[in-house]
């Protein structure tokens, strides 16, 4: 029998990359036939498991430590393997050298090693000491390396990769399935009060962090409510950050959660299923993120909108290209929250508009990168 196995961060881990596997572990059973393991981080009181079933989840690292002698023993004991594959985040696997080096080792255990780079670091970012050196070692110890975006695929190639060592798998699209339910149930089953859903609801769903341009997202706010009286805006997350970002994001939230009429927050992890709930009851969803220079990714939340078929605005960041590919008009340049604003006051002025323009765009989009397409690009470059 054929055999996966992922090394990732897993639910019910509150971590972005943890969702992605697990999306995307969901889809390959529906069309791989053979076996799949995830060797996930240590949880206190998890053991091994199924999740889903007939998927064996096995406790084997720890989350930002780089001590893999639990996760090699388990994967000697279950292997041999046709391909392992890692789901790579900076902060889940730290100490880039040392990582290499548990990689070189994965190999006596597989057929193939393949790694996502869920974040690519340009060559001049700081964080790690000569970063096209550990992309090179890196792309020498693997069979292949995954990308999300064009960016991210090209930065590789500047810094020396060869592209047939690189290919590109866009980010997995689910289909909310609860665009259709009404909004005011909706509303109600996240706590609010159905008074909510008379309103023009616009949200930001996802972590608290101090990329994700909350300042902006507030000011852009003020903007709105000084034209119009109909709209709520909902913020939902836990923080994420460093200590010292943490209480900047903390004194964000404090000062425009007392002083800012219709701002809603839910200051706490909500689950994907709670995430789609939120997105499929708002109107509009807005991502007013920050440049963060030197990295690319790609957004997940980005996707769970896009899926919901929910406008979407944004800032001209990379994190955001693949929608701003489609929808160039939908995004301000970043910490321009009198662009945002301007952007939000005409869509809701030309709302049938804008929403039929936006759904021709997207619904291909969506089509294409639904996790069942993305599961299927998995196996292609596995046993290609």
């Amino acid at each position: 029998m054929e055999k996966i196995a992922f090394i990732s961060t897993y639910p019910p881990e509150e971590c972005g990359v943890g969702e992605y596997t697990f999306f995307l572990v969901n889809a390959l059973k529906t069309v791989f036939n053979g076996e799949i393991t995830v060797f996930s981080n240590i949880i206190p009181n998890i053991g091994i498991r199924e999740y889903p079933k007939g998927v064996k989840v096995i406790p084997s690292f720890w989350r930002g430590k780089p001590v893999y002698d639990v996760a090699l023993e388990n994967i000697r004991k279950t292997s041999p393997y046709d391909v392992i594959h890692i789901q790579h985040e900076w902060g889940l696997f730290p100490e880039p050298f040392e990582f290499l080096r548990f990689l070189s080792k994965l190999r006596r255990y597989a057929k193939r090693v393949v790694i996502t780079l869920h974040k690519v670091l340009h060559v001049l970012n700081s964080r790690v000491q000569n970063v096209r050196k550990y992309h090179r070692e890196l792309s020498e110890v693997v069979d292949l390396i995954v990308v999300h975006s064009v960016l991210q695929e090209f930065e590789l190639w500047t810094q020396g990769l060869e592209l047939e060592s690189i290919v590109r798998i866009p980010h997995g699209t689910l289909t909310n399935p609860y665009i259709s339910e009404p909004k005011d149930k909706l509303i109600e089953s996240l706590g609010f009060d159905k008074s909510v859903s008379n309103k023009i609801v616009l949200t930001t769903p996802g972590f608290l962090r101090i990329d994700k341009g909350l300042d902006v997202l507030f000011r852009t706010f003020e903007r709105i409510r000084r034209v119009r009286d109909d709209v709520v805006l909902i913020v939902s997350g836990d923080y994420q950050g460093e200590q010292s970002v943490l209480e900047r994001l903390r004194r964000i939230v404090e000062l425009y959660g007392a002083e800012v009429p219709s701002v809603v927050f839910i200051r706490r992890y909500l689950s994907t299923d709670e995430i789609l709930k939120l997105i499929a009851a708002s109107d509009i969803i807005i991502l007013p993120y920050r440049r963060a220079r030197g990295e690319y990714s790609v957004s997940g939340i980005l996707h769970l909108a896009l899926g919901s078929f929910r406008i979407t605005v944004g800032t001209r960041v990379p994190r955001l290209v693949e929608y701003y590919q489609l929808m160039p008009g939908l995004f301000a340049p970043p910490e321009r929250d009198d662009v945002l604003a301007r952007i939000v006051l005409d869509i809701l002025e030309n709302y049938k508009e804008v929403y039929k323009e936006f759904r021709e765009a997207v619904t291909p989009f969506v089509e294409r990168t639904s996790w069942t397409n993305i599961a299927k690009k998995h196996l292609e470059a596995y046993y290609s």
